[in-house]
């Protein structure tokens, strides 16, 4: 009886490793899904900041900061912008 039990318990324990894995592998997936965006080429005007290119260009459900760092790098920008410098803007 006890030798039931003992291998129950383990497929139990199995089934809900491999569930919690499944899960876990569709959760990342989703969150590796690409957005199209179109490409529009900027030039850097005096006083332009990533954060107000992204604050004017990035849509209202998208976080500033994931924006600005998918600009970085698409622009293979290390630090600040200079003026009279040509981006791309994702819409």
């Amino acid at each position: 009886m006890k030798i039931v039990n003992k291998t129950k318990f383990i497929k139990s324990i199995l089934i809900l490793i491999f569930s919690i894995i499944f899960i876990i592998a569709v959760i990342l997936r989703i969150n590796e899904k690409q957005i199209d965006y179109v490409q529009e080429k900027y030039v850097v005007q005096k006083g332009d900041t990533l954060w107000n290119i992204a604050s004017e260009y990035a849509s209202e459900h998208q976080d500033l900061k994931d924006y600005i760092y998918q600009l970085k790098q698409v622009n293979n920008i290390a630090s600040s912008l200079e003026e009279g410098q040509s981006i791309i803007i994702l819409k």
